[in-house]
């Protein structure tokens, strides 16, 4: 589908099919009529009531003297309840022939309920980001995002990449990465050998995550099923683009926009909230998506040396759906005080939102598309965020350059302080702007700098969201971390391959 250009028109008959591909609107007395051109013919999307605009977008206001965690819906109600934009969220498999959507309430088979190999044998897991339209209103009292399905008059397209619906991995053979699932399934459940270890597919070797250490390989650590860890960006984007002209690692702007459309369907800035599936007396969701993945950061180091211990896309099971997944850790704390170790498991719930596995509390997301400036007093002592759509364009700065790199563009002004977020910038981004919030108020994340540190460094850094599973309350959507360098590689930092839209999409 091509949508380049907006015309504008007056006159009372709809574009013809020579006429060049765009969005038009045809003004009538009481009504605008939205027309698309999708390559070769003409459809009409919508009539728009004038007098009546607040129909077509929803979305919320957090008003700017309040430092509460929940919002306020505005825009249409009916909207809040349908969520149409949220509802075009998806997971497929991008195969050699061809995309092929799988099952809304099971990843392991495709929309009519045949089997699918998910086992990076014939492509790629993805999420489908839909796009969407977006308008901010940013006034002295409050900020309100608004969004519509509509390519409303004053609102801007939104076309964000399709993101993998779990933590990637590298494929080991063909030196690209990859996001796979090598699990597999009795029934709803996942498969476990005779020590409780997950059974994995035979192909699992080629996209061992974590170290990609062999010689954990059927133990409690094992990589195998895993995310890839302990990487660095430049290896991260050159993997990515292995892949194939269209994919790439710019999985921040993907991730923001699914932060926002969250923020709106529940109407709550604190994802760590319990969860709640059940509609509230509006018809409204609510509540949040819990802490269900954190541990104890000292048990985590004993059990792996803090590398991923959640397999991959554990909630196949359940979809596009949103949703926990209770899952059991083998081993995971040893409790003997002998020699004889004496082990004892430990249960996570795994949260997935609409198909996007672990949205925060697991490991650190690595995204490629944005890059902070920290200056030196002399540069003029300012944290700048910088976004790059072209991903043409998308490089690894130097610690020390004095220069933005061509393509980024100046996104937010970031604190120069740590601390729980307090404010953020009116944009799609929603990058930190302030602090002094808390885990219970306004956005309730952490910020993380090097400024303010003992011995602080400046310069150019990456931007990882999400946080840990041992971070408890600092963890969540708006969680960023810009104190470290581009080439920093550690075991609970990864990343999730990107792939540009089609035009079939």
């Amino acid at each position: 589908m091509e949508k380049d250009r907006m015309f504008f028109y007056n006159e009372t008959n709809p574009p013809t099919s020579v006429s060049p591909n765009g969005t038009y609107y045809i003004k009538r007395k009481y009504t605008t009529e939205i027309w698309v051109k999708f390559n070769n013919h003409i459809e009409l999307m919508s009539i728009i009531d004038i007098a009546n605009m607040d129909n077509y977008w929803y979305g919320i206001r957090k008003t700017k003297a309040n430092d509460s965690k929940l919002p306020t819906r505005v825009g249409s109600l009916q909207m809040h309840k349908d969520l149409p934009v949220q509802n075009g969220i998806y997971r497929y498999l991008a195969t050699p022939n061809g995309d092929v959507k799988l099952g809304n309430e099971d990843s392991t088979v495709d929309e009519n309920g045949n089997t699918v190999a998910i086992d990076g044998s014939n492509g790629n897991l993805l999420l489908r980001v839909p796009d969407f339209y977006l308008k901010v209103v940013d006034t002295d009292e409050y900020t309100e995002w608004r969004i519509s399905p509509y390519a409303l008059p004053g609102f801007e397209l939104i076309s964000v990449f399709d993101i993998a619906p779990t933590f990637s991995t590298y494929d080991n053979v063909n030196n690209r990465a990859a996001t796979v699932c090598s699990l597999i399934w009795d029934e709803n459940e996942i498969a476990r050998d005779a020590n409780g270890f997950p059974i994995v597919t035979a192909n699992a070797a080629r996209f061992r995550g974590a170290n990609n250490a062999s010689d954990s390989d059927g133990t409690a650590k094992s990589g195998l099923g895993m995310a890839r860890t302990a990487i660095a960006s430049a290896d991260i984007i050159n993997k990515c683009k292995a892949v194939g002209a269209d994919y790439n690692n710019s999985s921040g702007l993907a991730y923001n926009a699914l932060a926002l459309l969250y923020y709106i369907e529940y109407c709550n800035f604190d994802i760590q909230e319990t969860y709640n599936p059940i509609l509230d007396s509006n018809g409204y969701h609510q509540g949040g998506l819990g802490n269900g993945t954190a541990v104890n950061g000292t048990e985590w180091l004993n059990f792996n040396a803090y590398y991923p211990f959640i397999p991959s896309l554990v909630t196949a099971k359940i979809g596009n759906k949103t949703g926990l997944v209770s899952y059991t850790i083998k081993n995971w704390k040893n409790t003997g005080t002998g020699e004889a170790p004496i082990y004892e498991d430990k249960v996570v719930n795994v949260a997935s939102y609409r198909g996007f596995e672990l949205p925060s509390e697991y490991i650190l997301l690595i995204s490629s598309d944005y890059a902070v400036w920290h200056q030196t007093a002399d540069q003029g002592g300012k944290s700048l965020c910088y976004f790059c759509k072209d991903i043409s364009k998308i490089v690894v700065p130097s610690d020390n350059q004095a220069t933005v790199p061509d393509g980024y563009e100046l996104i937010a002004e970031l604190p120069r302080v740590d601390g729980y977020i307090k404010t953020v910038s009116p944009n799609i981004h929603m990058m930190p702007t302030s602090v002094g919030g808390a885990a219970n108020k306004t956005y309730c994340d952490y910020y993380y700098c090097p400024t303010d540190d003992a011995s602080p460094s400046y310069g150019w850094f990456s931007t990882r969201f999400v946080g840990n599973a041992s971070y408890g309350a600092y963890a969540g959507w708006r969680c960023a971390f810009t104190h470290y360098r581009f080439a920093f590689a550690y075991a609970f930092h990864g990343f999730r391959l990107c792939r540009e839209k089609r035009i079939s999409a």
